[in-house]
């Protein structure tokens, strides 16, 4: 383990998770008296900074999809608008259904999600909220609902 060349901290700790949860499963199965990679340091998590769109920007990607009037393109950019004038994880705006969207209370209940290209019925940080979609993100809404 410590010749190998690491692309990232990252990398590596989630490799030394996976060894130590493989080798907890041989301990607890008596296949080892212990767990070698247990007592090791794991890297430290690095916290990436967000570097979201700006207003111009956003508006000048909706744009341009709206711009094309093939269906694809349009719903893309109703969903892009949707998202970036929630706040949206795209997770979550992409397992949202239209019973947790109330256009009249101005409300959009988050309680799903998408991991691993599966609809789970959790969010990210594991609870569930309500946003407030403002105007652009119900011109989004009204778009889609045509």
């Amino acid at each position: 383990m410590a010749s190998i060349k690491w692309s990232s901290p990252a990398v590596k700790r989630n490799a030394l998770v996976k060894l130590s949860t493989a080798l907890k499963s041989a301990v607890s199965e008596e296949l080892l008296a212990k767990n070698p990679a247990a007592p090791r340091e794991l890297p430290k998590r690095s916290r990436k900074e967000i570097d979201p769109f700006t207003l111009e920007e956003a508006n000048t990607i909706i744009e341009k999809m709206y711009q094309h009037d093939h269906w694809p393109s349009t719903i893309y950019a109703a969903f892009f608008e949707f998202v970036f004038f929630t706040g949206m994880r795209l997770s979550e705006a992409l397992a949202l259904r239209w019973d947790a969207v109330s256009i009249e209370k101005r409300t959009a209940h988050v309680c799903r999600g998408i991991a691993l290209g599966e609809v789970v019925e959790r969010t990210k940080t594991g609870g569930d909220r309500f946003v407030l979609p403002n105007e652009r993100a119900l011109h989004a809404l009204a778009f889609v609902k045509k």
